[in-house]
Order: structure tokens, then sequence, then C-alpha cells
């Protein structure tokens, strides 16, 4: 990836920001109005479809000057296989705990600056098996396709170029950020880095449309449980208010006692991804660096060695690996990364238009937690 190949993708991601908040705009002075019943499908299959999608695809097949289906393989569209889809799922299923315990917590922080998370909805739109598959259709399964091309497709594998480490940071703040509202950005990035991360380990992009998909498809339906009375109305009442069912402090501290729970079970279940997308040798270098970092367990790396005896024989031995010699953070990252990317450092040459995306995408947070609008 050349640095005139990032400068453009930066472009890319300006433009869109830019046609985003200009719909965004237009939807505050009801333009999608003209829609009527359906004016909040259209704007999400206009910004999912048009900007998300179609933007990045096309866009970056402009940028490298090859075709659709080299990009697609770029973005790293790969089969995978049915055990790893039931894990995605399961990874999808705690995500979305995790992102109700991080969003109560967050919004107690907020709060104690005096924001107010606005908490008000059309009942109405929740109302129904119609409306649960439309808003299923456009809110899980469009933003699980779509957001995922752009941000852990076009973003992510671009970002490599600066390391895996800088990719997963800068493409889930990102991510955080195009939600363009202060009260979603906490957790959409928390979300954007394990997605990120899983996407990497497992060098595809399929499993984070499942999770992304997995996420958002239960906070449709438990909304719509919440609404119309439906199992797991109580459970989710719950889990949305933590703070307020358990009192400030100590709802804060339930929470975090439940991001803790819920972390070690997506840690255990992406350790399972690991191997069966990736291989053992990877599972075991990410398990090992698990346990010495949560757990201060440093389970040595034991390697064969042969030697030849004085006799002419030979002898077999297992030496534990020197910590000289076990470098496991930099052996885990380097399984990572692609063999065909040369990682370097940045310049403003090519991320003036990236500061311009943080800047705008920032300015517009910002303005939700001070004034509220957009």
């Amino acid at each position: 990836m050349t640095r005139k190949d990032v400068k453009n993708v930066n472009i890319i991601y300006l433009v869109f920001l830019l046609l985003l908040v200009g719909a965004r705009i237009a939807a505050n002075f009801g333009f999608f109005d003209l829609f009527g019943n359906f004016s909040d499908s259209m704007f999400s299959l206009i910004v999912q479809i048009l900007f998300m999608a179609l933007l990045p695809i096309f866009g970056f097949t402009l940028v490298k000057k090859q075709n659709v289906g080299k990009t697609l393989k770029d973005f790293k569209f790969k089969k995978i296989s049915f055990k790893a889809i039931l894990y995605c799922v399961l990874l999808g299923a705690l995500i979305f705990v995790l992102n109700l315990a991080v969003s109560s917590a967050f919004s107690f922080i907020l709060s104690l600056f005096g924001f107010e998370t606005a908490s008000s909805f059309d009942a109405d739109a929740y109302k129904g098996g119609v409306n649960l598959i439309i808003m299923i259709l456009t809110s899980a399964v469009l933003p699980g396709i779509c957001e995922e091309i752009m941000h852990r497709g076009m973003l992510l594998q671009t970002y490599k170029t600066y390391g895996v480490k800088n990719a997963i940071i800068i493409s889930s703040i990102l991510f955080g950020l195009m939600h363009l509202n202060v009260s979603q950005f906490f957790y959409a990035t928390v979300i954007g880095l394990i997605i990120a991360f899983v996407d990497m380990t497992s060098d595809n992009i399929i499993p984070g449309i499942i999770i992304h998909f997995m996420n958002n498809a239960l906070s449709i339906y438990f909304t719509f449980a919440y609404v119309n009375n439906w199992p797991g109305a109580t459970t989710y009442a719950i889990l949305t208010s933590l703070t307020d069912v358990f009192g400030g402090v100590f709802g804060f501290i339930f929470s975090l006692i439940a991001i803790c729970l819920v972390v070690f079970g997506i840690i255990v279940l992406i350790s399972k991804l690991y191997g069966e997308t990736r291989g053992d040798d990877f599972k075991t270098k990410a398990n090992r660096l698990f346990l010495k970092r949560f757990f201060g367990i440093d389970t040595r790396a034991i390697q064969k060695q042969v030697v030849i005896n004085e006799f002419g024989e030979q002898e077999v031995f297992m030496r534990e690996v020197p910590p000289e010699e076990d470098d496991l953070v930099n052996q885990t990252i380097e399984l990572l990364n692609d063999d065909d990317v040369v990682v370097r450092k940045t310049s403003l040459y090519e991320n003036v238009f990236l500061i311009g995306s943080y800047v705008l995408a920032g300015v517009v947070t910002l303005f939700t937690f001070i004034w509220g609008i957009l």
C-alpha cells in the first residue's frame, strides 16, 4: 500500500463522513419524511448501501486500479467453517451483553457531567412482526455487512501498513466517531476494537460481520420484547439501566464486574476461534500471552533440541526457552501480519485527510454532548 493509496483511502473516508453528516442534517430538516412510514428505512438504505458499502468498494477499486473481485479479496472476504460461525454467534451474544454493561457504566460517567442520554423512542415503530423483520434487515443485516466493509474491510486492511496495533486502534476510533453521538462513541469503539482484533486473528471479515449482526439483532429484538412484553423484556430492562436499578455508584461497580466476566468469556471464545481459523500455533502463543498478561502465569515455551553425544549418538531433550529468546508479544503480533504488507511509519502527506475525518466526526460528536444536535 503506497502513501498515495493511503491518502486516497483517507479521502474516501472523509467524503463518506461529509455525506453522512449531510444526510443527518437533511433528516433533521425532514427531507426523508417525504417517504412517509419508510423514512427511517430509506435513510438506512442510502447511508448503509451507498455510503458504507458501494463507496468503499468502488472507491478502493479505483484507487488500486483493480477489479471488484480483487478488492473483496483485499477486504478479506473468505469462506468460514460452520464451527467458526457458531463461535462468532456466541461472541456476538456476549458482545451484546458487554455493550449493555459498557453503555450503562458510560452513561453514569456522562451523567456526572450533566449529560442525560435520551431514552424516548417511538414505541409504535417497535410493534408487530413486520416491523421487527424490517428493522432486522435495515438495522442489523445492512450495518453488519456495510459498516464492516467500510471499517474492517477498507480501513483496517489499509492501515495495516502502520502495523497491526495501529490499524486496530485507528479503525476502531473512527468506527466509534462514525456514530456521531457521544453516548454511542465509547461502546462502539470498544466493540470496534474487539471485532477488529477478531478479524485480524481470523484473517477474515466474515466473523466481524456475524458478530456485528448478532449484536444489533439482539438489541432490536430485546427492544421489541420490552415494548411488546415478549420473553426477555424484564432482563433487558435491568441490563440497560444497571446504575438505576442498583443505585448510581453500586450499579457502576456492578457494571464493571459484569464487563470483566463478559470479557473473560469473549477471550475464551476468541481463543477457540483462533484454533479454528488460524491453527494451533497462533492459539498456543495467544493463550500463553493471555495467561501471562492477566494472571501472571508464565507458561514458558518448551523447545525440543537434538544433540550428538561423545559416542556419536543422537540425544533428544526438552529445553525451556529463556526470556530473551521468547518475545511472546511480538511473536503473537507477527502472526497477524500479512507477508505482503510492508509496515512503515506514517506521514502528514497521507494522513491530512484522516486528521480531517477525526476533526469533523469529533466536532459533531462533541455537539451531541453540548447541544444534543444531529
